[in-house]
């Protein structure tokens, strides 16, 4: 065990995002909006508190693979809260089936990440360590990016189909999930025998403040 520049980065990043997560939760302004981008922020604090926990046990397999588990409790939510997310900030009907099937396939994905079925096993790197992907872990993330580009369709949508601070909002939003998206995909390359620099894990922090900024410009519009 030990505490160095490589895994203090995500005990940061999670910290940070959480707080800003409660910062504009409890802002007076669209309660949903508000709830779905506390709840986003609440996965990648998993994520990110999760591999913080990860790296510190790295030496200890068994520690390892139990925080690794954890993670998942947060990351196995994320394609459906984000989709969820966007459906609300771009004010979208009919999708409510979607959401639906979304959470409740998140769900059978958290039963089967407790079981080896989903990671078994470790990887160790010259930086990190990490579960061993197995085959529900693949179908996950087919899920993962279903959701996640059916995410950027809404936001390009949005994009489409309005004009002014509006039609821009929705062009910031469908980039600062593209940056997400591209980042999370190298996130989950150690996973599949990858060693990667654990520079992802300052994606979350970057991706929440941009999300904020935009939330926090409608709610500056609104008052």
């Amino acid at each position: 065990m030990g505490i160095n520049l490589v895994n203090i980065i995500p005990l940061l990043s999670a910290l940070f995002v959480l707080a800003l997560g409660l910062f504009i939760f409890f802002k007076k302004y669209n309660f949903r909006l508000r709830f779905l981008f506390f709840l986003l922020c609440l996965t990648a604090f998993v994520w990110l508190f999760g591999t913080f926990m990860m790296l510190l046990n790295r030496n200890n397999e068994a520690a390892a693979i139990f925080w690794d588990r954890f993670i998942y409790l947060g990351v196995v939510f994320s394609p459906i809260v984000f989709y969820h997310f966007s459906v609300v900030f771009c004010r979208l009907s009919g999708k409510k089936k979607l959401v639906i099937i979304g959470y409740v396939l998140s769900l059978i994905f958290l039963i089967l990440s407790r079981t080896d079925y989903f990671v078994s096993g470790l990887f160790k790197y010259q930086w990190l360590v990490h579960t061993q992907a197995e085959l529900f872990h693949h179908l996950f993330l087919f899920f993962y990016f279903i959701y996640m580009i059916l995410t950027l369709l809404n936001f390009y949508r949005n994009y489409k189909i309005f004009f002014g601070t509006v039609k821009y909002q929705g062009l910031y939003m469908f980039i600062s999930f593209l940056f997400f998206i591209g980042i999370s995909t190298i996130a989950f390359l150690p996973a599949y025998g990858i060693n990667i620099y654990p520079f992802p894990y300052f994606s979350g922090m970057i991706f929440v403040v941009l999300l904020a900024y935009l939330i926090f410009v409608r709610m500056q519009q609104k008052a």
